[in-house]
């Protein structure tokens, strides 16, 4: 197999071996974002105590992705990971990058790939290890997270606690049920149904309104990027195929105490996507999407929820 590493700076001139800290990212393939299926693709290993950055990546990649994808899929991947490793190898010997990139030995180089994902092409959260010899370190973790890698396994999707709880009040406004909201409303895309956590069709107008429930009160990033990457993947790839035969909303929980700024991004983030977003953390709100579902439905049974 051949062997994908480059690396930048000199290479200590002491010859005691000495663990160093490293930090590594697995690059991944989705091909169907909404059922989280991946293929670990290569890793991405930074040491900066001993001036390295390395790729390693599966030199067949149709063979490793092929079954799963069709042959742009391959193009565009192939043609990322080309990308990505010219862009690592021009970085050989120079100590300050290249103008407009973040610099491959800065502290948060790895983490731009997790954040600056692509709706296919994804980065693991980094994680850290140690290494006397972080070229050796890296053939290893390629070893293991590519080569080794078992295989695929469909991830079913579940409902989360929240999409639950939204499911119950609906029905307590009589807003759920036949010829109502319907949860896992299906949408076909394709020849695909794409399951919605909630669905109906507008009394007046040949329009599906689709109701995404986004959990945003995790401490943790990762798992709010997660809920938000899922609901903008789906989202999108509605309004591509249903244009304005589709209105998206997002009904979202939050945290009520936190870092502002962060919820604030993410909400905005997901305004890009949903054409209305309600924030349920607020009783307001929750009154304007059971007043917004009423009107559509032309309903004026039922009761708002408990605010």
């Amino acid at each position: 197999m051949k062997e994908r590493c480059f690396r930048i700076g000199k290479e200590g001139a002491s010859k005691t071996m000495r663990e160093y800290p490293c930090s590594y990212t697995v690059a991944r393939f989705l091909p169907n974002p909404l059922r989280e299926e991946a293929r670990n693709l290569g890793v991405v290993l930074q040491c900066i105590g001993r001036g390295f950055i390395g790729a390693k990546f599966e030199p067949d990649l149709r063979k490793r992705i092929g079954v799963q994808a069709d042959d742009v899929d391959v193009r565009v991947v192939r043609a990322y990971v080309e990308e990505l490793e010219a862009n690592i190898q021009a970085f050989q010997g120079q100590s300050l990058g290249l103008p407009g990139m973040v610099q491959p030995l800065h502290p948060d180089y790895l983490k731009h790939f997790w954040l600056t994902y692509t709706s296919k092409i994804q980065f693991s959260e980094p994680k850290g290890c140690v290494a006397e010899d972080p070229a050796e370190e890296l053939n290893e973790l390629f070893s293991l997270l590519v080569e080794e890698e078992p295989s695929a396994r469909v991830k079913v999707e579940k409902r989360s606690s929240f999409a639950k709880e939204f499911g119950k009040q609906l029905r307590e406004a009589c807003l759920s049920g036949r010829n109502k909201v319907k949860a896992n409303y299906p949408v076909v895309v394709k020849n695909q149904q794409i399951p919605v956590d909630f669905g109906y069709r507008h009394a007046r107008r040949d329009r599906e309104i689709l109701i995404e429930t986004v959990d945003l009160t995790s401490e943790f990033l990762t798992e709010r990027i997660e809920a938000l990457s899922v609901t903008a993947v789906k989202f999108e790839i509605l309004k591509e195929v249903k244009r304005q035969a589709v209105k998206t909303v997002s009904v979202v929980k939050t945290l009520a105490k936190g870092d502002a700024h962060a919820y604030g991004l993410e909400l905005r983030e997901l305004n890009h996507h949903s054409d209305h977003v309600f924030d349920l953390s607020k009783p307001p709100a929750a009154r304007d999407v059971i007043s917004m579902i009423r009107e559509d439905l032309g309903a004026t049974a039922g009761h708002f929820f408990a605010s």
